[in-house]
């Protein structure tokens, strides 16, 4: 083989990454490029901006470059067709063409492949119909496996332990387009019982040579464990009010605390999840707190004898005193005025709009919500009930003063009465006393604003409750309100229901009717302790919600109480996979590769490149979970890392047909990957995090960048998966142990990854976890 001078790249992950390294330490490359890269790889390659996705742009730089031979990382772009755009060009590219990748472009066509060409799978039914989905569901019962049929960028694949949990996934797939067109069909199959493991192959077409088997740690949390979960009944804080999961949008903003700075803020979630759940609930309650969750649910407290550490742990592992946050800070808009628009209505002109310094009307809106009436019929007149003989008719007065409305006094009715056709405009939008409610101008003010507001709405109430901080009212949307305004100022209430028919007024006893009464009492707490015996540990059958932000903590209540609460690609991989030995792996080759790479070229679509296994090894033998036509990230980093044979004469002998000619050989020893992410990930997370401790890796460890950028010569966060960090070893303990002393090395801020990568192989061999 002679001498290659160069060879394109494309993708920018941690795959990509090991890809290049590994090809950088053949004798055939000269020069590597990569497109678009990441911070890591510019150290061994020349990157180049140009999108995977942009395949005329990247036939084009392999022409003008004379590039020898392009090797795709991602799936996208082989399923959008990139290598029929080199080939067209008679360009040398690594990879299955447009119509060979339908293997995983294709959920639907690769299931129908399996069942002609009789390899072992799950069985299954596709539907384009989602009521004929919902009624094979019902009949079939569960678990049950619903899986959208093309690319949904990993996330079409539902696993469902309940009937209810598979409809939802149809109606999300089906009905509300949650991965728009991949969705028109689906398949739903049935659940396989065993321990997932991969394996890669690469083939020319027609022969193949395997890689070294590996396991993939797919969920964010230790024991492979996914968001956690909150019961049924809690709501979660939206712009649009107090919202239990079920009914939240992908279009809500929900309120989101920041651990850093303790502020809260709001932001449309990454993800929402509303599914059945049967097990066992913890249950922390007490007179200010009542939070219902899943064992593994994450949770903000602070110590109670050193109150300055604050800690994350997983409600299980909640066992002595703690704090428990209730609110944090909020920084809201500082506005002058209000501008309340006149208008002549006789004439029907437009005049000049009305502008009042925003604290005035902020404590004139508190006063009106609280005591405030619009009953006149000809909409004139706008009233405000309050007794003179009260101690806080003069603050009434004063506020009113302000305003640039007449007013008087009339004893008879116990009212202010302001003349203003326009202000009763204005004001009917807030309805009947049991349905008002706190505008969005006021929510979103600064916290003097909202202190303004609450002080002049409790002067309503103030004789009733004798000076103190409570607010009553019969709307249930006026006091949710109430509640999200006492929490943005840093404090806490709890809502409480009254029911009488009745009430009785303190000041001239009279007895009238009267709606049901919530309340609600500022207390100036921003947390409170939980003990032991708060504690409790019950079983659950029913529904359970999630939202994932980019903090990871959210605002939510339960039954009147609030609190601040924690919710959260492939976070580790090893290889070889103990699960998969020498019998598994021959029974794979004849049972599954082989039909497979023979019932393509049958098809006349014969798959070239890397054909990536996701099997089930069960009590019957491996099955096919998913096909897919690249190689696995983070698998390809351990893979690659113990790999012997050249690589470029392995993808060489794939485009030019001669596989048969490679003899793979591996390093003896067991490799592990432990991927270190963004505080946040999988949902929203923040970038620019500078990383510290690069340059102390130590020997046998390798660290793979995915999501880096460079700033100022420093390597910074960019991505979700920000590196992977591979450790070799001559069994697999000592793969993880070194792994992990890599992990140690590396810092940023609100890093994190999981800590038992690897504990299957160890359970499997019997050795010490």
């Amino acid at each position: 083989m002679t001498t290659i001078k160069s060879v394109l790249v494309v993708g920018s992950g941690g795959r990509e990454h090991a890809l290049i390294w590994k090809l950088k330490q053949s004798k055939h490359v000269d020069k590597i490029y990569c497109a678009s890269g990441n911070a890591g790889i510019t150290r061994i390659a020349k990157t180049v901006d140009i999108k995977p996705e942009d395949l005329n742009g990247l036939a084009d730089f392999a022409e003008n470059n004379k590039i020898d031979l392009t090797v795709v990382g991602p799936e996208a772009p082989l399923v959008a067709g990139i290598v029929d755009e080199f080939e067209k060009r008679g360009l040398k590219i690594f990879g299955p063409n447009k119509a060979a990748s339908q293997l995983e472009g294709s959920k639907v066509f690769s299931k129908q492949f399996m069942k002609k060409n009789k390899i072992p799978t799950a069985d299954f039914d596709i539907f384009d119909d989602p009521e004929k989905a919902k009624n094979h569901i019902k009949n079939k019962g569960a678990p049950i496996v619903v899986k959208a049929d093309g690319l949904a960028a990993g996330k079409g694949v539902t696993v469902c332990k309940t009937v209810e949990e598979a409809l939802d996934a149809v109606n999300k797939i089906m009905v509300e387009k949650k991965f728009g067109d991949v969705g028109n069909k689906i398949i739903v199959e049935d659940l396989l019982k065993g321990e997932e493991a991969s394996i890669l192959a690469i083939t020319d077409g027609k022969d193949f040579v395997t890689l070294l088997s590996s396991q993939d740690h797919k969920q964010i949390f230790d024991g492979d464990k996914g968001e956690n979960c909150y019961s049924r009944d809690t709501e979660i804080l939206t712009t649009d009010g107090w919202k239990t999961f079920d009914k939240l949008t992908k279009g809500d903003k929900v309120a989101t605390f920041d651990v850093n700075t303790k502020s809260i803020f709001f932001e449309r979630p990454k993800k929402i999840y509303w599914m059945r759940y049967k097990g066992k609930m913890i249950w922390f309650k007490h007179r200010n707190l009542d939070l219902l969750v899943t064992p593994n649910h994450r949770m903000l407290l602070q110590q109670r004898r050193r109150k300055h550490k604050i800690q994350i742990l997983e409600a299980q592992n909640v066992k002595d005193e703690k704090y428990v946050f209730l609110t944090g800070k909020w920084f809201g808009k500082d506005l002058k005025y209000f501008t309340l628009p006149e208008h002549d209505y006789k004439f029907n002109r437009k005049l000049n709009v009305v502008k009042i310094n925003f604290n005035v009307w902020t404590r004139f809106l508190g006063i009106y919500l609280s005591e405030g009436s619009i009953v006149d019929k000809k909409e004139k007149r706008v009233y405000i009930a309050q007794m003179e003989k009260s101690k806080h008719f003069s603050k009434f007065k004063e506020i009113l003063d302000k305003l640039p409305f007449p007013y008087i006094y009339e004893p008879k009715k116990n009212c202010f009465r302001i003349n203003s056709v326009q202000l009763v405009k204005y004001l009917k939008q807030f309805g009947k006393s049991n349905e008002k409610y706190v505008p969005d101008y006021v929510k979103n003010a600064t916290v003097s604003n909202i202190k303004e507001f609450l002080n002049a709405y409790c002067l309503g109430d103030g004789d009733i409750h004798q000076g103190k901080m409570r607010f009553s009212t019969s709307s249930k949307r006026m006091i949710d309100d109430l509640q999200e305004l006492i929490i943005k100022i840093g404090c806490s209430g709890i809502i409480t229901i009254d029911k009488r028919t009745t009430m009785i007024n303190p000041i001239n006893k009279k007895t009238y009717p009267a709606s049901p009464i919530y309340s609600i009492e500022i207390k100036n707490r921003n947390k409170t302790s939980i003990r032991k015996n708060y504690i409790k540990h019950i079983d659950y059958d029913d529904y359970v919600g999630c939202v994932t932000v980019s903090t990871g903590f959210v605002l939510i209540r339960r039954n009147g109480r609030v609190a601040i609460s924690g919710n959260t690609g492939g976070m580790g991989a090893y290889a070889p996979a103990p699960i998969i030995d020498n019998e598994t792996n021959e029974k794979i080759k004849e049972e599954i590769i082989k039909p497979t790479i023979q019932g393509m070229l049958r098809n006349k679509t014969p798959f070239k490149g890397c054909l990536y296994l996701g099997l089930m090894i069960t009590e019957d033998g491996p099955k096919v979970l998913e096909y897919n036509c690249r190689l696995g990230d983070p698998e390809a980093q351990p893979v690659l890392s113990l790999l012997e044979t050249d690589f470029y004469e392995i993808l060489d002998a794939s485009v030019n047909g001669n596989i048969k000619s490679i003899d793979i050989k591996n390093k003896d020893g067991t490799a592990c990957c432990v991927v270190m992410s963004s505080g946040g990930y999988p949902g929203e997370y923040e970038k620019g995090k500078i990383i510290h401790g690069l340059e102390k890796i130590p020997e046998n460890v390798i660290v793979f960048h995915a999501g880096t950028t460079l700033k100022d010569g420093n390597f910074v966060t960019s991505g979700g998966r920000v590196i992977g960090v591979t450790g070799i070893g001559n069994n697999i303990l000592t793969a993880i142990n070194n792994a992990y002393k890599g992990v140690s090395c590396i810092k940023w801020e609100k890093e994190y990854h999981r800590t038992d990568i690897g504990q299957k192989a160890l359970k499997k061999l019997k050795l010490p976890q």
